[in-house]
Formats: structure tokens, sequence, C-alpha cells
């Protein structure tokens, strides 16, 4: 009996999953065969009915377009007839040899598109295994690509199965079919017509990752398949594929989904694609070493990508995909300056068009929403990438929005923000940075509805996105540890998504205005109090139109840790004074060959004496001799020259001496030719060093941003309004001198504010503009940096200075003190022309830490009126740290190296001319008269009591404020490039020494400043009051107590708290602080309200049990907000209880009225 089965499908795919069935109905009775075949009857026509079973699965696997199984079931049947021909096995070896070939069958049909069950049904074969494989992969390919293929409805494949190979007598008993279904075996139609394939949704983002994730794994066998192919040039037998051959199937697979993602517009994917074919394509050009070399990188990157595009929001597989191909093991792997691209089209791959569900906007935003924590799995690649774009980023989004605010281009400067609040959520999401991408994220919506309507943002969120700006670049300066936290960001984020809410709902109460042509034109004028703008101002129109490009240059780059930078900047240092040494012992070795010359010339003198000698003793031995010649017959006394020993000695030393000569000669030339040398090693070692010194220079304008916020800042805190206009942003400096110069420029600016800017009103009785002016120009003065601050308002109060001065002791009632000399009073510790505090100035603080800071750096600073209103503050530093130019000066023996920085001419002797009136020097050069001093005097060394011998010393007219002072010194010995060392941790402060330096002759030689000496000769005490200045700004300080267990809100507070102007106390818990407080009483406790050990109530109520602590004020910042903990607090004695989220400039002003009140 034979039963017809009908195989009528829709697909490819059907087919085969149909055909497995089929064949494993078929398999199935073989294997359960028992060990007890040789019992069964007619044992060799049972093995004949198996080789027909064989034969029957190849014709249904053939008839499926299955070959590759075919020929496999073929070749089991040839092993079989082997085996059976060579009459060596017996029926157990025959059933363990069938069960295998059964096994690898009924596994790859499990699994047939398996790498490993290929492998498995190849394993052993005795014919070509290659091409069998091939056929196998082929199979693959047939039904991917023809899986969306629909079959003409008339064509039926009828497959006829033998029952009596089913149901052989003999064969198979009935115990066999016991278990066995015979519908089930025979009734394939159901099997065939069953539909295995999962829809796809393609109208979602899912869904389109999920369809290629399929596609990419169904191409992964493929890809395995053929790299070994085309990563051996071996071709073992004539119908193998070539290299070339399989290169050429492994480019068509890439390109058919190349095509699909383009039509998708995926970036990400498209990109990935391309850099696979670029690598395949440059295989066949690469030996066969280097080709094997590539073979894991080229049949494990689908897997990689598939891991991506199922979890697309998880950074670290985005990366990992960066990080693959980056590898070089790829002939061409990618590329540092090409990751970031890649990246950013990854990360774009969930912005497909369609309709997607969008995530509903908070309404109230959690502390936890502007943390600042980086993920700890982030690459170290893209953390760079990060440190070195955002920065750029959020300074820019700074100028677009003071551009909008104040009206200039509206429209393309709104759609630039927009576009730089993209590009910095999207770097802030890939290191994790929840706080910054938050309020970049919706700061960008705010400026797409306003970009979309083309009208301008009603003036009080313009104050709202400027925060959320200054916001931003706080929390990136403080990922880079150079500032603290913000303290009110959770606040900001707030006020941000309050903003962003009413705009969702369409609820803007302000009146917006709708961008014209004027407004376009610039015409528009809208004026706000923090006003920034720069001297190198954004090009607008078309150039705002365009992407925003990352600060990264295409320039290829490489990571350098700062340690290394460091050590390089080191051994540079150590290389000068080694140049220095060997320069000081080449003098000596001229110094000497010149002894050498001179005493060669004493030896000629010598020597021409001792020949007129023994020409003389000669001529006498010579007369002797002629009278003996006479007595000898033999010879005529013509006939041979007489000579004694005495005058072959002497002539020989004459030879002696011409020889010595020429090697002096020759040495000399030796000697000029290494100094020669030298001076190319010189030259050489100072192009190093400046190029060296390259990798730490920085513009200018890498601070502009947090000095442009101080402004603002400032203009808030005070309610006035100035703008800031700084020039040379582009000018290079040194990395280390411009960020510690950071903070000076700060102080500068927040006391030209408050100091010297007027309100509003005064300004405008006195004529001025409205808006106050303050510059910052920055140049560059031979080997050293000039930062000059100036401003247009009221200037110095000379009057109050002088009556301060005078209250203070620090000038005589009789003292004719002019206005430069007044000026220099205000960098005194503790000096302030304030009669009451405020938030920003008032407290003694700010122009001494200036002064300090600027000392530190090498630099001095001096103090002038800004015509005709104003004030200037001339800073001048040097460019670099590494080394100092100097004069080497001599004073009774001892030396001492002074700064050229410091100097504006060295005058010889003779130059100018020195007189005394009224008891004090002076020293006149030209029409200039400048105030005089020695620096014996200044450094406290006794010298002549005749002060006019003056007139034989060198002058040094040296930068003393706004003057010009002349310093007389004996002798300069010479100038160098000096490398200044401090003097190490054990030594203190001393005044008048700025530091050591190592000279070429192994000396130490003290490194001056003369600003101090010059300062302590003014004030009258040679023990310079500058070592006293950090000490007494801290005794003249308010005290301020900070009790928090949260380590943030500490660093956080402190931060606020010294910027301010007050000595921060930090302690963990109130056990803590009560430790603290019986070592110092602070002026105010700052304290959380939950803490362990001891809460902020428990502490409050232990400071008021002590009667001294009576009056001591006491805050709580805490985040309860219920009226009993404020009642309990303020029962307990807390006289400002704030709450979370708080602004900074209400906390420094209820300070300032609790500390100064």
């Amino acid at each position: 009996m034979n039963n017809t089965t009908s195989i009528d499908t829709q697909t490819i795919s059907d087919i085969v999953l149909s055909t497995q069935d089929a064949i494993s109905t078929l398999l199935n009775p073989l294997l359960d065969l028992g060990s007890n075949i040789e019992t069964l009857p007619d044992f060799d026509s049972i093995k004949n009915d198996i080789l027909v079973q064989f034969e029957n699965i190849s014709m249904i696997a053939e008839m499926s377009d299955l070959n590759g199984l075919a020929a496999v079931c073929v070749e089991f049947s040839v092993q079989l007839k082997d085996l059976i021909l060579s009459n060596k096995q017996n029926a157990n070896e025959f059933k363990k040899y069938l069960d295998s070939n059964i096994e690898k069958i009924l596994i790859y049909l499990s699994d047939w598109q398996s790498l490993d069950s290929i492998e498995q049904l190849t394993d052993n074969l005795s014919g070509d295994a290659d091409d069998i494989r091939v056929l196998l992969f082929q199979d693959i390919e047939n039904c991917n690509s023809k899986t969306q293929t629909t079959l003409d409805s008339d064509v039926n494949l009828d497959v006829e199965i033998d029952d009596s190979y089913l149901l052989t007598e003999g064969l198979v008993n009935s115990s066999t079919l016991s278990n066995v279904d015979e519908d089930e075996i025979l009734e394939l139609d159901s099997l065939f017509a069953e539909d295995t394939n999962a829809e796809v949704g393609l109208d979602t983002t899912e869904g389109i990752m999920a369809l290629f994730c399929q596609e990419l794994s169904d191409i992964e066998q493929q890809i395995i398949m053929l790299t070994p192919q085309i990563c051996n040039s071996e071709i073992k037998q004539e119908n193998d594929s070539t290299p070339e051959q399989a290169v050429q199937y492994y480019l068509d697979i890439i390109n058919r989904m190349r095509n699909s993602c383009e039509e998708l517009e995926l970036t990400g994917l498209v990109k990935i694609l391309n850099f696979v074919l670029v690598n395949v394509n440059l295989l066949l050009t690469l030996d066969i070493t280097t080709r094997k070399q590539s073979h894991t990188v080229l049949v494990g990157w689908p897997q990689i990508v598939i891991n991506h595009l199922q979890e697309p929001n998880d950074n670290s597989l985005c990366l990992a995909v960066v990080d693959y191909l980056e590898d070089n093991s790829w002939p061409e792997p990618l590329q540092y300056s090409e990751m970031r691209e890649f990246i950013e089209a990854l990360t774009k791959e969930l912005e497909l068009t369609g309709d997607f569900e969008v995530e509903a906007r908070k309404v109230e935003a959690l502390e936890d929403d502007v943390t600042l924590t980086i993920a700890q799995d982030t690459n170290q690649q893209l953390l760079d990438a990060f440190f070195a774009e955002c920065p750029g980023y959020a300074e820019e989004l700074t100028i677009k929005i003071a551009n909008i605010v104040n009206g200039k281009d509206i429209l393309n400067n709104t759609k630039a923000a927009q576009r730089l609040a993209h590009s910095i959520k999207g770097s802030a999401n890939l290191i994790g940075t929840k706080g910054i991408a938050n309020i970049a994220h919706h700061l960008e919506d705010i400026f797409e509805y306003f970009a979309k309507l083309s009208i301008a943002p009603p003036k009080s969120l313009g104050d709202t996105i400027t925060e959320a700006a200054d916001v931003i670049e706080v929390m990136i300066e403080s990922l880079q540890e150079l500032s603290p936290a913000p303290v009110d960001a959770h606040r900001i984020l707030q006020d941000v998504l309050d903003w962003a809410n009413r705009i969702d709902k369409g609820d803007i109460n302000e009146t917006t205005e709708i961008i014209t042509e004027k407004v376009l034109d610039n015409k528009t004028e809208i004026i706000a109090t923090d006003d920034i703008t720069t001297n190198d101002e954004t090009k607008q129109g078309e150039e705002n139109q365009q992407a925003i490009n990352p600060i990264l240059t295409q320039t290829e780059l490489i990571r350098v840790p700062r340690d290394t930078l460091d050590q390089i900047f080191n051994l540079i240092g150590e290389t000068s004074i080694a140049i220095a040494q060997v320069q000081e012992q080449l003098k000596r070795m001229h110094q000497r060959g010149i002894d050498m010359q001179a005493q060669e010339k004493n030896l000629q003198t010598r020597r021409f004496e001792l020949e007129n000698l023994v020409s003389v003793r000669s001529l006498a031995a010579t007369q002797k001799q002629l009278n003996i010649v006479a007595s000898n017959e033999q010879f005529d006394s013509l006939e041979m020259d007489q000579y004694d020993d005495f005058y072959g000695a002497t002539h020989s030393f004459i030879e002696a001496v011409s020889d010595h000569r020429e090697f002096n000669r020759d040495v000399m030339s030796h000697i000029v030719d290494l100094e020669g040398l030298f001076l190319q090693q010189q030259r050489l070692n100072r192009s190093l060093e400046n190029i060296v010194t390259t990798t730490r220079l920085l513009p200018v304008k890498t601070i502009v941003a947090r000095l442009q916020r101080t402004v603002r800042q400032a203009c808030r805190a005070t309610g006035k309004q100035a703008e800031l206009n700084i020039v040379g942003e582009q000018l290079l400096m040194d990395g280390d001198v411009l960020n510690q110069l950071a903070d000076p420029l700060m102080h500068l600016l927040r006391n030209a504010i408050d100091h010297g800017i007027e309100s509003l009103e005064e300004r405008r009785e006195k004529g001025k503009p409205d808006i106050g002016k303050i510059t910052l120009n920055f140049y560059q003065e031979g080997n050293n940096i000039r930062a000059n601050c100036s401003d247009d308002g009221a200037g110095l109060d000379y009057e109050r200075i002088h009556w301060l001065a005078l209250e203070r002791d620090l000038i005589k009632p009789q003292d004719n003190v002019d206005h430069a000399s007044l000026a220099r009073l205000i960098l005194n510790s503790g000096f302030s022309t304030r009669e009451t505090a405020t938030q920003i100035s008032g407290r003694g603080v700010g122009m001494d830490v200036v002064y300090v800071a600027v000392l530190k750096l090498k630099g001095n600073i001096s103090i002038s009126d800004n015509e005709p209103c104003g004030t200037i503050f001339n800073l001048r530093l040097p460019i670099t740290l590494l080394t100092s130019h100097s004069i080497l000066v001599q004073i009774q023996s001892e030396r001492y190296a002074i700064p050229t920085v410091m100097l504006d001419q060295i005058l010889p002797q003779g130059t100018g001319q020195f007189s005394s009136h009224n008891e004090k020097q002076t020293f006149q050069l030209g029409k200039s008269v400048y105030p005089t001093s020695t620096l014996s005097n200044l450094l406290g060394l006794p010298e002549n009591p005749d002060p006019l011998t003056n007139k034989n010393s060198i002058v040094l007219l040296v930068h003393y404020g706004s003057k010009t002072v002349a310093v007389s010194v004996e002798r300069i010995l010479s100038s160098n490039d000096l490398v200044v060392k401090n003097m190490g941790p054990f030594m203190k402060h001393v005044a008048g020494i700025a530091g050591i330096a190592l000279l070429g002759d192994g000396g130490v030689v003290p490194v001056l400043d003369m600003i101090e000496l010059l300062d302590a000769e003014k004030s009258g005490n040679n023990k310079i009051r500058s070592s006293r200045i950090i000490e007494n700004e801290k005794l003249l300080l308010s005290k301020v107590l900070i009790v928090d267990d949260s380590l943030s809100v500490r660093n956080s507070l402190f931060q606020l708290v010294q910027d301010a102007g007050y000595e921060p106390l930090l302690a963990r818990d109130g056990l803590e602080a009560i430790e603290i407080m019986k070592k110092t009483r602070p002026n105010l406790i700052l304290t959380d309200l939950e803490m362990p050990r001891m809460t902020g109530l428990e502490l409050t109520s232990h400071v008021r049990a002590n009667s001294d602590n009576v009056n001591l004020p006491i805050f709580m910042i805490t985040s309860r907000t219920m009226a009993k903990h404020q009642t309990q607090a303020q029962k307990l004695g807390v006289n400002e209880y704030i709450t979370k989220p708080f602004s900074e400039d209400d906390l420094v002003s209820k300070l300032g009225q609790a500390l100064n009140g």
C-alpha cells in the first residue's frame, strides 16, 4: 500500500519545515531498533532496505531544493554500502554507525541553519566535505532569498512513501510502532501547512529592529561559512570557490542588506555595513597571514550588531560595536576621529519616522533628575570626547541664548540653540549623566517650539533658559573637577519643566513677539540685565543654519595621561638645567683655552730668550772647536758643523714648544666646534621646550564662559546692568596659568560690578549709558601675557582709602601719598572701602586674594585710573611656568636671580643721574624722575653709607603698581632661562623670595620677588607682610559650620560659603560638629535635619543649652516641607528653616544679614 502525501505551500521556508517533518517521520522508526538487531530475521535484506530508505530521504530533500541534505544522504548510503561490502562488520557495529548518521540528520533538521549542526553533519565524510558544505550553505541562502516568493498554486509536491519502508516486516515489529500514531505519521498536509513565521510589526521601531536582527542572524551563518574560504588562498579541488568568488558572494550579501537600511534611513547600520564592505574588499590585497588574522572579526560582527539592535538604549552595547570596529584585526580599523560620528549615527536609530509613543513629560523634578554621576562602564574614549566637546557646546549655547534674549537674529539663534541642546543631551546620555541630559532635553523642546512658530520667548522665560545654560556649564565644570556641583540645579530644572509643560498645554500668558524681518535685521533692541557680549561674536545668518561641528578636528589624536605630560615637563626642566651646566663647563674650557694661549705667548718669549743665550754661548764654543780642528790635519773647519750636548737639548726643547703650540691650537679648534654644537643643541632644546609647552597651551576662550557667568550672577545679585567685552580670546596660554588665573579674574569682575559699576539711577544722573562696560584685554608682550581689566564705573574712592589707611596705621599723616600708592593699599588683607557687607563684597576678601594668586603665578599687578572714568587692573604673567628668564646679579659676593617679567629696562653704569632731596633718593633718566632704592637695602644687607656712590651702579627699572622704581645693583653676571622650584613643604614662605633655581655651576640661587621687597621697604618692614596675608585673611573671616551627612551637599555648600567670603568648617553629623565647636567657635551653623548619630534638631538643642550660644545663628536646610518639622525646629531655636530646592542668592543674602547684621 502506498500513501501519497501532497505538499502545497506558500513559501520555500514552509517546504523546508515540511520536509524536515517528513524526513523525521522516515527516520524515527529506524531509531527504535534495539541492540538485538542480530536477532531480527533476514538481517541482510534489512540492511538493503535501510539503504533504500536513505535514498528516499535523499529524493525528498532534492525535491525540496535541499541539495545539501540530499548529497549527505547519498554519501551516507555510499559509506553504508562500503561497510556492507567489507564484510568486517557485525550487526551491532552496523547499528552503531547507522544510529550516528541518523542522529546527525535529526540534529541538522532541528537547527538546519546552525554552523555547528552543518559541521557535525559533514564530519567524517569520505567524499569532498567542502563541496557538500557549500551545497548546505546554498540551501540556507535559497530559503532566505525566496521566503517572500509565492509558488504557483497549480504546483503540488507529491511524495510517495511506500508503507514497506515505514512498516517493513521484520525491520519494525508491532512493539516498535506501539507509540506511533499512524495518522501522525502519514497526514503530513497539516504539518506542511503550519505557518511558523512570526509576524513583525514594521510600523514600530521595535518591529524594524527585530526584522534586521532576524536578517543579520540569517546572514551570520553564511558569513561564517564564507570567511574560511576568503581567508585561505589554497584551492583544494577544481570545484572549490576561490577567495575572489567568496569575497564577491560576501559583498553581495552585505550589499542587499545595506540597500534595505538605506531605504529606511538607518544611517548607523549603513555606516557599519559600508565599513565591512571596505574591509572585505581590502582582504584580497593582503597576504594570507594577514587575512587569517581578520577571520575572527569577519565572522563576529553580526552578533555584536544584533546585541545593539536588541537593546538600542543600552549605551554599553552601542560602545561595544564601536570598540569591535576599532579592533586592529580589521584591515582598516575604525579611526578615533570617526568614533563620534559612528556613535551619533547609532544613537539616532530610534529616531525613525513613524507614529511612536511619546513619553509624558514630568511635572515635578526629583533630586535624582539632576545627579552628575558618570556610568561606571563608560568608555574612556567616549568620556574624553565628552570633555573635549561639551564645554564648547555649553559655552556656545550660552552665547546663543544671550543673543536670543538681546533680540539678535532670534530665529537662527533659536535653531542653533536647539541643535546645541540636542548635542549636549546626546553626549550626556552616552556617559550616563542624567542631570545634564534632563535639562538639555527640556531646553531642546522649548527651543523647538519657538523655532517652529518663529516667535521670540517672553522675557521671564529668557531669564530661565539663561540660568539653565549657566547651570549646564557649572555641571560640566563639576565633572571636570573645576568647580562644585550647582546647589540650585534642582530648582532650575523645575523652572524649565514648568515652562515646558506650559508650552505643551499652550498656556503661555506673556505676550510673545512674532519674529519679523526687522528682528532678523537686528533692528529690534532688547536689553537684559545680564547682557553679555564678546569681541569675537559668532557669525549670523547662514552659518547659524549649519550643523554644529564637533570641536575635535580631523587631525588624528592620541591620549596621553596628565602624569606623563607632567613628567615630560619635569624632564624638560632638568634638561634645561643640564644644558646650563654644560654651557658653564664650555665657558670654563673656553677660558682655559684662552689661558693656554696666553701661556703660549709667554712660553714663546722665554723660548726666544733661551735661543739668544744659546747662540751667545755657542759662539764661544765654536771658536774653541776651531782651535781643535786646526790642530787636526784630517778635517778642514768647513767640512763639519760642531755641536755640543747643551745645544742639542735646547733645539729639542724648542721643537717641543712648537709642537705644544700646534696642540693648543687644535684643542681650541675643537672647543670652538663644541661650542657650535652646543649652540645647535641649545636651539633644539628650546624648540623641543616650545613644542612640549604647546601641549599645555589653551586659548583664553576656554575660561570665557565662566567669566561671563560670573558677570551675570553678580548683576543678578546686585540688580545692576553690565556687559563684558573680551578681547584676545584666541590667545594661547599655559593651561596651568590660565586655570589658576580664572579665580582672580572672577574676583576682579565681581569687584568691578559691586564697587565700580553704579546703579541705573546713578549712571543716568552722571549721563552714562544704562549698561556698564567691563573690558578684559588679553595680549602677548614678549615672553609675558598681559591681562587688563577695565570698567567705566565710579573708580576708586581715594579719599576713603586714605582715611582707612590712616585709621589702620598703614600711612602717616605727614606722608605725601599719591594715587598709585593709595591704590596699592587695597591689595592689603582685609582692606575694604565698604561700610557694610553685601552678598558680593565688603568683607575684606577679594583683592588680596587676587594679589596672592598673581604672585604665585610669578606675575605682578598694578592699578590705575581708567580715563575718563573707572579703574584698570593690569596683570602681567609669564606665558609658561616651565622656565623663567632671569638676570643673575651679585651683591657682596652673593648671587640672586631677578625675573625679567618684573623689569621695564636695564640701564648700564653711568646712565642717568642719582640725586638726593629731602633725604629721599631719586634717579633721573632724561625728563623722567624715579624713586630709587638699592637691592642691598631691600634685602636688609649692609651697604655703602654714601648714597651718591650709586652713580657707578647698574640700574634696574622695576614695575611697581602703576609706577616705576629704580633699583641699583652692584653687578649683573648673566641672563638665563631658569627652572624655578618652590622650596618644598618643609620650608615656610620666605618674604621676598619667589623660589630657588639651580645654576649651571651647581650653585643654588634665590629668585627674588621685587614687588614684595618694595612693599616691605614702603611699609618700613623688611619682613614682608605677604607671608601673613592668608593667615590674616582667615582671622578676619566669619566661620560657618556646615553639618550634613551627604558629601556632595557638604562640598557644594563649602564652595558656596567660601565664594561668599566666609571660612567654611565641615562636619558629617551633630557629634562631629560638637567636637569641632570645642576647638573653634563658629559664627553661624548651617545644618541638615536628618543625620546619623545626632540629628540637626538634637544638635540645635545641645547648642542652645549652652548660654554662650544663645545668639549663635542656626540655619537648617532640609527637604522636609511639613509645618510640624518647621515648628519643632523653631521651638528648639533654629533661626532660618530653608527647604530644598533653594536659591543660592537667597541663602548668601541671609548669611550676610545674620553675620553682618
